[in-house]
């Protein structure tokens, strides 16, 4: 196995960039990692690079992208698959502590509207102690629709969102 103490593989390329999971999925794990554990518990880490590429590959053949700052420097990423033809959810977003509330986490909601325009409903499911994002999605027009119970196991609740895309 190949040594993955850097994110090397990842772009440096300011802005937003594509993630190839199936070659990236190594770096991609530490970059979830790291913003999982300063998360204090409001986002589920998973245990392994081989675990990530699973879920985001084949259990959602999920497309994913990474944004870093004007300097490169990497800033957080977010996934998201389609559901049905109408429908998208997003499977994971997070900023690294460093880089929150400076807009990193707006910037990639709006390119994923912007990517799934032609989609009519968004959902996304997060803990319900999660406050902070709970108030961030309802800003962008999201409504809490549902508890979940034990969604990815016992204790592990979640609520789901969904938002209407007005498409004329």
């Amino acid at each position: 196995m190949e040594n993955i103490k850097t994110k090397e593989n990842l772009s440096n390329t300011p802005g937003i960039n594509f993630i190839d999971v199936e070659n990236q999925y190594q770096d991609l794990f530490l970059l979830d990692k790291q913003i999982a554990d300063e998360s204090n518990g409001l986002l589920l880490p998973l245990e392994s690079p081989e675990e990530l590429r699973k879920y985001l590959i084949e259990d959602h053949s999920s497309t994913n992208f990474l944004i870093n700052d004007e300097h490169g420097d990497h800033a957080g990423y977010f996934s998201f698959y389609d559901k049905d033809a109408k429908t998208s959810e997003l499977l994971n977003i997070g900023v690294l502590k460093d880089f929150q509330g400076k807009g990193f986490a707006q910037q990639m909601m709006q390119d994923y509207f912007d990517k799934n325009k032609d989609k009519e409903l968004f959902i996304l499911v997060t803990k319900p102690n999660n406050a902070q994002a709970i108030r961030f999605y309802e800003k962008l027009g999201y409504k809490i629709t549902e508890f979940k119970k034990d969604y990815y196991g016992e204790g592990e609740d979640r609520v789901l969102l969904e938002k209407r895309n007005n498409i004329k």
